[in-house]
């Protein structure tokens, strides 16, 4: 493996502190599926998985779509 391949799938290796979404989950924040939907970690093992964005969102607005038909 070529080490630009290897560089595309290697997380942000730089220091919490020194990374633009730092305080992004810092304490007991519990992201939003928004938020963890644009996370670009989650964004490169969905790709690796060969997920899609679209499809997930699919599966959320059905999901919430039965539990307002059950409530």
């Amino acid at each position: 493996m070529t080490s630009a391949a290897n560089a595309a799938t290697v997380p942000d290796a730089r220091p919490a502190a020194d990374r633009p979404d730092a305080d992004l989950y810092a304490g007991n924040h519990e992201p939003t599926l928004n938020e963890v939907l644009n996370d670009p970690i989650v964004r490169r093992r969905m790709a690796s998985d060969g997920v899609a964005v679209v499809s997930v969102e699919a599966v959320i607005r059905e999901a919430r779509r039965r539990l307002a038909a059950s409530a």
